[in-house]
């Protein structure tokens, strides 16, 4: 496939991921399926805003996307500054949502804690440490709620200190990011921020990107694959 353009490029890295098909793709994306075949085709141009927005979701690097500079993973080349609006910090009534600011409710969202530790490296407590506003795509589910990240297996997705935020009723498709919860008998919870790929009766296979593998999750110890809607950045 031809990467000499900004199309060729953004086909390039959507057939890598596990997007298998460009409706897919647009459906995770929430936006119409002919627009973003119209850029991927070459039919429309696209600039530094749907560069962005495209290679957050695919883990790549929007430079290259636009341009053919750079690595085509490596989301911040070396010697890149960043812009202004990468080091802004959201206001306090906005959370990200595949990198869109979106309005939030009231702080009724319970936050609970992670500590390192356990079988996954990292454990979530019990009972809520606080309470957050809420996003808009979990303004009226019951049940949702945050976790702060601990690790770096997620980098640059999610990093040590960002709050992910959980829809816990809504079904897991492949290519979602997932809390995976392991409960103990004693009713410890182990935890894993992952992205799903594909899963069996037996198994999840689920993906990283610090350091990047696919591998399998016995699902008999990892019970719950709750979707994960976005993020508070870390502050």
């Amino acid at each position: 496939m031809a990467i000499e353009t900004p199309h060729g490029r953004l086909a390039f890295l959507r057939e890598r991921s596990s997007f298998r098909s460009a409706a897919e793709f647009a459906r995770n994306l929430g936006v119409p399926e002919v627009s973003y075949r119209a850029h991927e085709s070459g039919l429309r141009g696209f600039g530094e805003p749907q560069a962005r927005r495209y290679a957050g979701v695919l883990n790549a690097n929007w430079v290259w996307l636009l341009t053919g500079t750079g690595d085509p993973y490596n989301v911040e080349p070396e010697g890149e500054a960043r812009t202004e609006e990468d080091l802004a910090r959201l206001r306090p009534n906005e959370v990200e949502i595949d990198g869109r600011p979106v309005l939030t409710g009231d702080s009724d969202l319970p936050v609970y804690a992670s500590a390192e530790g356990g079988k996954s490296g990292m454990i979530v407590t019990s009972d809520p440490i606080d309470w957050v506003k809420r996003p808009e795509p979990l303004l009226s589910v019951r049940g949702a709620f945050a976790v702060y990240v601990i690790g770096q297996s997620m980098e640059p997705r999610y990093e040590q200190g960002d709050m992910i935020l959980v829809h816990p009723q809504r079904p897991v498709q492949s290519g979602d990011d997932v809390l995976l919860l392991s409960t103990d008998s004693d009713g410890s919870r182990a935890a894993l921020i992952k992205r799903m790929m594909r899963w069996t009766t037996e198994a999840w296979t689920v993906r990283q990107y610090n350091p990047p593998k696919d591998y399998d999750l016995a699902r008999t110890e990892w019970q719950q694959a709750l979707v994960v809607v976005g993020k508070y950045n870390r502050r």
